[in-house]
């Protein structure tokens, strides 16, 4: 049976070095470790604000390194199933969104844009997704509250859902998987 099977992008299918990138860029040592929420309200201003023009600058996709293991579950994945991506990005990085995807994960033709502060529940329920894999708590709930199938990918560069694992565990048992790695995905 093929699936509709819908993917976030950053922390999910590559790994968010944005936090990386700015604070080596400014002299910090900070790293995806250290991010504790989307806010990004854990780090000095001048880290934050060099987070925020990154997420709005080409060079983003341009450094952008696949989670491990995710390029060949992709790839095996798009061979019996429809792979969606809908990702949080504004207009000025689209563009370069696109090739990054052609690049890393040509399988993936369905690439969908939401405003990074706009819930992508929309396009999830017009794609009639059967699966959604995501990274971020909200990005969860949403997929949830919608009852869809859900994979909570919580890996070993982030730290900011795993304190939400164990109350999305008790809400929602018959529909929630929490995965260390897109590799992990199995139906």
């Amino acid at each position: 049976m093929k699936r509709k099977i819908g993917f976030d992008l950053d922390a999910t299918l590559i790994k968010m070095e944005v936090i990386e990138l700015a604070s080596a860029k400014l002299g910090y040592k900070f790293s995806s470790l250290d991010m504790y929420n989307w806010g990004f309200t854990d780090f000095p201003e001048d880290v934050r604000a060099e987070i925020h023009r990154l997420f709005n600058s080409p060079e983003l996709c341009d450094k952008a390194v696949p989670t491990k293991g995710s390029q060949q579950k992709i790839r095996d994945l798009a061979r019996n199933n429809h792979l969606v991506l809908i990702t949080a990005r504004d207009e000025v990085i689209r563009d370069a969104t696109v090739v990054m995807m052609k690049k890393l994960f040509p399988s993936i033709k369905d690439i969908n844009f939401v405003h990074p502060h706009e819930s992508k529940v929309k396009i999830m329920l017009e794609k009639r997704l059967d699966i959604w894999v995501d990274d971020a708590p909200h990005g969860v709930t949403d997929s949830l509250n919608n009852g869809i199938k859900t994979y909570l990918v919580s890996n070993d560069h982030t730290k900011y859902n795993r304190n939400c694992i164990d109350p999305l565990k008790s809400s929602f048992s018959d529909l929630f998987n929490v995965i260390l790695a897109v590799s992990e995905i199995n139906f």
